[in-house]
């Protein structure tokens, strides 16, 4: 017994996903610019929304709903049933997935270490930096 994404799959191949849809039957034909726009372009899209997206809370509700879109794609490239497409769906959105986890963790550690620099710098002088974390410099731990 095969598993569900191996018999979705073989459906595809079979062209018993989406028959009757216009862009499936066009992919069909010639798939390389179809599979290959429309991937390009949503991965630019989420790429673009992970870089530039500051606000923890926006970046969570956007990230959640990408997720949707991206099914939505990876079922239309199993769809398609072509080899592309099917490559597409399975190590290209897993790409593209790494790629914004991995920008995500840099992004998470510069801004660590820049904030831990500024407490540094801050703490050596006199400025009121309202709002800062009391992070410990050499080992004491200064007042807001």
């Amino acid at each position: 017994m095969t598993n569900k994404v191996e018999a979705a799959m073989m459906a595809g191949v079979r062209g018993e996903l989406l028959s009757s849809h216009p862009l499936v039957q066009a992919a069909r034909k010639n798939d390389a610019p179809i599979v290959i726009g429309i991937y390009g372009g949503a991965a630019v899209v989420s790429l673009v929304l992970s870089v530039f997206l500051m606000n923890p809370t926006v970046t969570l509700i956007v990230d959640l709903l990408r997720f949707a879109p991206w099914g939505a794609l990876g079922y239309l490239f199993v769809a398609i049933g072509t080899r592309l497409s099917h490559n597409t769906a399975t190590w290209g959105i897993a790409l593209v997935a790494a790629i914004v986890a991995v920008s995500k963790v840099f992004g998470t550690l510069s801004g660590a270490f820049m904030w831990n620099t500024m407490n540094v710098v801050f703490a050596e002088t006199d400025l009121d930096a309202s709002g800062h974390a009391n992070l410990p410099v050499d080992g004491h731990v200064r007042p807001c």
